[in-house]
């Protein structure tokens, strides 16, 4: 999965041509990432999806590395509160909370 020059996940179905659990999954992500604000979704794609560091994150979406951090909480809480209700990403994805920064990790 990679972010459009606007900052935005493809469509799901361009992602995968078939209709199984992993479809499904990748759509109900998409949801609760179209829940975050813009700038937070952008922020969050680029640190938990591209995997650039935080600087990298900072610079990319042109904001400070404290407001990167801002928006990676709100939008890393939202996201593990939402992830947890969805019985459809367990297989998926995994949160690893450390005190300052929830890992999402694509499981294998």
């Amino acid at each position: 999965m990679s972010v459009t020059a606007t900052g935005d996940l493809p469509e799901p179905s361009v992602i995968l041509d078939d209709k199984g659990p992993a479809h499904e999954a990748v759509w109900r992500f998409e949801s609760i990432l179209e829940k975050l604000t813009p700038s937070s979704r952008r922020v969050f794609v680029l640190r938990y999806v591209e995997k650039l560091e935080l600087t990298e994150v900072a610079r990319s979406a042109q904001i400070s590395v404290a407001t990167a951090k801002r928006h990676l909480a709100r939008a890393a809480a939202t996201v593990s509160a939402m992830v947890k209700r969805e019985p459809a990403l367990a297989d998926y994805l995994t949160l690893e909370c450390a005190p300052l920064e929830p890992r999402f990790i694509a499981s294998a």
